[in-house]
């Protein structure tokens, strides 16, 4: 077969590339092979080996500045070789700066070249770029379309990109939702950086705003075409994509493609004499069916890019093939199906090893202290607001508001060089758009600076001690947060440290630099005694010094009562000599948590396991790597840190680990429901058990949980 050498096709292990030139193939030296140019097509063949038995997947690469030709003739050239391996690789269609993340792991880099070789067609010039319009629309899924460029496509209700090439802009109606919003920034931020290379510059307009526009309207046309957002139509009709499929045949003596199916499908469905086409709305795929015509085979592809035109997909949307046998998980899920019973191998004897518990805590102890210096580089300060950063005030960097999210670069000198480190922190009341554009932002401030930073993620009361080493140990967390362009979880649109009303911040760390105060519910019982705290009224700023609070964090106490007195004059009160003034800030007194100094030491965390499935109440230490998982309550990792534990139906209190109160006779023998697995007990005939806060001598009034003794249910 001309071109392709069927003796060295697939033969190792490895990445093999070919060129369209002239309509044909030409192989591609090893040594060049993951450098493209924009005016070409190729083909790439990634053979594996897995333990003797070779699997294939065969991508056609298309050129942004490649002409048409060259991509009907690449797609032909791939069914080609497709045949010559017998239907084994599995077909991948790629788009310069959209390419799948199972392409680019073949290189590692790839290289765009301007330019192509001479073809028996003409060439697209690559200086005359055509604009696109993409219109998007939709809540929980938002869909991306493809419209008229026109002004007269525009409305008030929905979210559109115009794509200038080396200008994107971001219009956003009116009444456009925070969903599109989202999306809108997510297209705009992959196109800019996935197929301009970081170079396009990002516009964002709001109907009805003054902005950088010019260009935006002499593109579309004039601005009175714009429709209402009623006559932009209704966003809760925009639906979950329901997967379509559609038969590709000869059988009626000419090509034709029909729809068979949409929604549930099933795997009865696919004809092996036929080739079938699945769209699932973010990708679309072709099935061969192993008695398919050889015609069929062949056009299966080119129906594929004819149909993504038809329905003004985005050049971009991945288009696959898969053969009979051959198929994907994520083609399978589609479907309900069915695979042939199989002998299933016998099970390996799992061989249990105890693990070595502290060496494993002492090793992630050591990672998790382990800093790039003593934080003496530049620090900037950015916060989220409206889905795009802002600048925050230097003399307020240090300060966090548990409603928002931050980005903060650091700069600084390493080997003779400057280096980043790019922190995106996230508070625990910021909305979920927030922090995902937070994170969105952290990758387009590290490819702003050629993709050498390292991007790290924080969450609130979980920082690294160097990003706290950052702010030198005057690191505050207030409440609230600034009006987001969406609201916060709390809906809080206030900074609460501009407020008049009063405020409590607990200060607690283990030295100078990883010291922080965080805003605490004003109340008594907030207090305790191993700690400081910090009561801010509008006329006094008090500092309270818990009796076993340690001279680190009195220190620290004062320093950060500089940052929040203000005009306010300082008064330092020891426990048991609080004035009346004092309490009446707090809100009267109360019980809290007077922990004595031997209850105040650092324990390694151990979690323990309550179980009722043997019929009787028992428990085991299962010793916990960690005492900062995501999977508990915000509460109980901090007990589990300060060596007090709540699990399940038990309350396991202090190092030594006793159990502090049983939970026997709570479930009904009839009851099949292990307490400790449900966060709520289970109701049981004639009883009923209920989890209530308890306070124990040398606990807070949040800092352990019992169980209620089963009553007798009252009759009726």
């Amino acid at each position: 077969m001309p071109g392709y050498n069927k003796a060295t096709i697939g033969v190792k292990a490895g990445v093999q590339a070919w060129r369209i030139e002239k309509m044909e193939v030409a192989e591609v030296e090893q040594k060049t092979i993951g450098s493209f140019y924009s005016g070409d097509c190729y083909i790439v063949l990634k053979t594996t080996d897995n333990g003797g038995r070779k699997t294939m997947d065969l991508h056609f690469w298309l050129g942004k500045d490649s002409s048409q030709d060259e991509r009907g003739a690449v797609a032909y050239k791939a069914v080609e070789l497709d045949d010559l391996m017998g239907g084994k690789p599995v077909q991948h269609r790629e788009v310069q700066g959209h390419e799948s993340a199972l392409f680019l792991s073949y290189f590692p880099e790839i290289k765009y070249l301007d330019g192509g070789v001479d073809s028996a067609f003409n060439h697209v010039d690559p200086s005359a770029y055509q604009p696109r319009l993409l219109h998007l629309k939709g809540k929980r899924h938002v869909r991306v379309q493809q419209v008229d460029l026109s002004s007269a496509s525009l409305n008030d209700g929905d979210v559109f990109i115009l794509d200038c090439g080396l200008t994107l802009f971001q219009w956003n109606g009116k009444g456009a939702n925070k969903y599109e919003k989202f999306k809108g920034l997510e297209v705009i931020t992959h196109i800019k950086d996935k197929e301009r290379g970081g170079k396009a510059k990002a516009v964002f307009l709001d109907s009805g705003k003054a902005g950088e526009d010019e260009l935006f309207w002499q593109t579309l046309g004039p601005k009175d075409l714009v429709k209402s957002e009623d006559e932009g139509g209704r966003d809760d009709d925009i639906k979950a994509y329901a997967p379509r499929l559609y038969r590709i045949s000869d059988a009626s003596g000419h090509m034709e493609m029909s729809e068979v199916a949409t929604g549930k499908l099933s795997r009865d469905m696919l004809d092996t004499n036929d080739v079938f086409l699945l769209d699932v709305g973010t990708e679309v795929m072709v099935w061969i069916g192993k008695g398919a015509t050889k015609d069929e085979r062949a056009k299966g592809m080119v129906f594929g890019q004819e149909y993504l035109q038809r329905e003004n997909r985005p050049s971009f949307t991945p288009l696959t093939r898969l053969a009979e046998s051959g198929e994907t998980a994520q083609f399978k899920s589609y479907f309900h199906w069915t695979e042939p019973t199989e002998r299933k191998a016998e099970a390996k004897r799992e061989v249990k090893r105890e693990p070595v518990i502290e060496a494993l805590y002492a090793a992630q102890k050591k990672a998790e202290e382990k800093m790039v210096d003593g934080g003496e580089g530049k620090v900037e300060v950015w916060r989220i607001e409206n889905l795009k950063p802002a600048p925050w005030p230097v003399d307020k960097y240090g300060q966090f508001y548990a409603g928002d999210s931050f980005l903060i670069l650091y700069t600084y000198q390493r080997w003779g060089k400057e280096s980043y480190i790019i922190y995106f922190w996230q508070g625990r009341d910021s909305s979920t758009d927030e922090k995902a554009a937070s994170a969105l932002w952290a990758v387009n401030f590290d490819d702003e600076r050629g993709g050498s930073a390292t991007q790290v993620r924080v969450v609130q009361n979980k920082e690294p001690n160097h990003f706290l080493t950052l702010f030198k140990g005057k690191m505050i967390i207030h409440e609230g947060g600034a009006a987001s362009a969406f609201k916060n979880r709390k809906d809080q649109s206030s900074e609460s440290e501009d407020q008049g009303d009063n405020r409590l911040y607990h200060i607690k760390g283990t030295d100078a630099l990883n010291t922080r105060a965080v805003q605490v519910p004003l109340a008594a019982s907030s207090l305790n005694s191993g700690d400081c705290f910090a009561l801010v009224t509008p006329s006094t700023l008090f500092v309270w010094r818990g009796q076993y609070s340690n001279d680190v964090e009195k220190a620290t106490a004062a320093s950060i009562s500089a940052v929040l007195q203000g005009a306010r004059g300082v008064v330092t009160v020891d426990e048991a000599s609080e004035s009346e003034e004092f309490w009446s800030g707090l809100g009267g007194k109360g019980d809290y948590a007077s922990v004595g100094e031997e209850a105040a030491v650092m324990r390694e965390p151990r979690l323990f396991h309550c179980s009722c499935n043997s019929g009787t109440s028992g428990g085991g230490d299962l010793q916990l790597l960690t005492g900062r998982s995501d999977h508990r309550r915000r509460h109980d990792s901090r007990y589990l840190q300060r060596g007090v534990g709540v699990a399940g139906p038990r309350l396991v209190q202090g190092g030594e680990g006793q159990l502090a109160q049983d939970c026997s006779g709570v479930r009904d023998q009839r009851s099949r429901w292990p307490l400790a697995r449900y966060p709520r007990l289970p109701h049981c005939p004639r009883r009923r058990a209920s989890l209530v806060h308890r306070s124990l001598p040398g606990l807070g009034s949040q800092e352990g949980f019992g169980l209620q003794r089963p009553v007798q249910e009252e009759a009726g």
